[in-house]
């Protein structure tokens, strides 16, 4: 399952870029994440390890832990990330950067791959809500940047 959303912030790429770079601000746009952090030492780029703990169907569920492995770090364009073990999902995002009339255009991918029957209805059932998230997360991470 592919799922994509876009926003345009009223700042330059290069400041886009360096806020998503440091991993630890995903817990201050996207409102599922109760905690976001850089595992592996060094500074971010292809092959960082990262883990976000978050809460599982909202507030109503529990919570999950995901890794994940940096997989694509073009500064200050694209920053992808792909689901490592550990993980309940295999999943891949990627925020991809355009500078646009003075700011930026955000693309924000979500690949889920299911990789058993209960998880593909899962993922099914959950395709809107996943969506709405995105975009969620996209106007957080605008009115963030913007302010």
């Amino acid at each position: 399952m592919l799922l994509e959303a876009t926003t345009h912030i009223r700042q330059p790429v290069e400041k886009v870029f360096a806020f998503l770079a440091h991993h630890p601000n995903h817990a201050l746009f996207v409102k599922q994440n109760i905690s976001c952090e850089q595992v592996s030492p060094g500074e971010m780029g292809v092959g960082t390890r990262v883990k976000n703990v978050a809460r599982l169907f909202g507030s109503l569920g529990g919570r999950i832990e995901e890794h994940f492995e940096i997989t694509t770090f073009e500064k200050p364009f694209k920053l992808g990330k792909s689901s490592r073990e550990g993980s309940s999902f295999e999943t891949t995002d990627c925020f991809e950067l355009s500078e646009f009339e003075g700011g930026t255009n955000v693309r924000f991918t979500v690949t889920v791959t299911p990789n058993n029957f209960f998880k593909r209805a899962l993922v099914s059932m959950m395709k809107n809500t996943v969506h709405g998230a995105m975009k969620d997360s996209l106007s957080s991470l605008k009115a963030l940047l913007e302010k």
